[in-house]
């Protein structure tokens, strides 16, 4: 089958999950299944499988905080696997109008995620009352591919789209550490159903949820897009075409959660 996605486990120095083979352990979605594999030495040991809702799964992604489990996009759904007996525990129906393109798991905020679809919107979660979502944004003008949280201030959401364009927001209002002068200085929260931005299309920089920065450099579809892992200031995105830019949080944007 086709292979949508490959995650390692996330365990690490600061997480100890009690289990020594933990850090072997990988899981993939192809075909709608979510398989979890053992790497020992040189043999790879498919140790479990799940069978997701009807639908091409197109993404995944594992909880930091819970790592008995896997999300994964099957068609309009979100589903949650646990591991332990790869049984599918939770399900969003209809997350998306349209097909679900990516997840990801807030890394500092437990139970808080944000999926991307093709209907133009990335939504936030919290899924202990899934019901909602506890936020909602139209991203771009087409299928938004990618939906990624800063690894080190989830107050930075990276996402990418068929639209050629790549948009930086500052999601402040649902992180794990608000800007409160932000916050204090309007008054009103922003829109559940937009980032604002201001009368000319410019971003409102001011506002607790806003874009910080809107990318056109890409000449087609962004069909990539990674925060670097030792410089929470510096992302990637790759398009169509091959191209690959790396960019930067906007100094006056990194000052504001520093400061």
């Amino acid at each position: 089958g086709v292979l949508r996605r490959a995650l390692w486990h996330p365990a690490d120095e600061d997480f100890d999950t009690g289990n020594a083979h933990d850090e072997s352990r990988l899981t993939s979605v192809s075909d709608g299944v979510v398989h979890l594999w053992d790497l020992l030495g040189s043999r790879l040991d498919n140790i479990g499988e799940a069978q997701l809702a009807e639908g091409q799964a197109n993404c995944a992604a594992w909880d930091p905080h819970h790592v008995t489990q896997v999300s994964a996009g099957a068609g309009t759904q979100l589903q949650t696997v646990d591991l332990r007996s790869m049984q599918v525990v939770r399900t969003i129906e209809d997350a998306h109008d349209l097909a679900v393109r990516d997840v990801d798991y807030n890394p500092n905020k437990p139970y808080y995620c944000a999926t991307a679809g093709d209907d133009r919107r990335c939504k936030f979660w919290d899924l202990r009352k899934s019901d909602t979502p506890v936020k909602v944004i139209t991203a771009h003008a087409h299928w938004v591919c990618n939906v990624k949280y800063n690894r080190f201030h989830d107050q930075l959401v990276l996402t990418s789209g068929t639209d050629s364009l790549v948009n930086l927001y500052r999601m402040s209002s649902i992180s794990s550490a608000p800007l409160l002068e932000l916050e204090e200085d309007l008054g009103e929260p922003a829109s559940a159903n937009s980032a604002s931005s201001s009368r000319d299309g410019n971003p409102a920089s001011d506002s607790a949820d806003a874009v910080v920065k809107s990318i056109d450099s890409h000449a087609e579809s962004v069909y990539g897009a990674a925060w670097s892992a030792c410089d929470a200031w510096v992302f990637a995105t790759l398009s169509y075409e091959g191209s690959l830019a790396i960019n930067h949080v906007p100094s006056a944007e990194k000052y504001k959660i520093l400061l």
